[in-house]
């Protein structure tokens, strides 16, 4: 599995790494699989992001999650 057991090994890293590359205050959007936005959310407040929010695609499935790095 290209993902790691859970399919969120990518998203972790890039999660991680993200404020070496974000501008204060600055935006990750990420866009995940129908079943994970809530996992990623908690990834995000682990890695202290805030104004977290998950985003409905036009079916008002949860496909994108965004937060803010301060």
């Amino acid at each position: 599995m290209f993902g790691g057991e859970d399919g969120l090994k990518h998203v972790r890293e890039i999660i991680q790494e993200a404020p070496l590359f974000l501008k204060e205050n600055g935006w990750l959007i990420l866009e995940n699989h129908f079943d994970q936005s809530e996992k990623v959310k908690q990834l995000l407040i682990k890695n202290k992001f805030t104004s977290i929010e998950i985003v409905k695609d036009l079916s008002g499935i949860g496909r994108f999650t965004i937060g803010r790095y301060k």
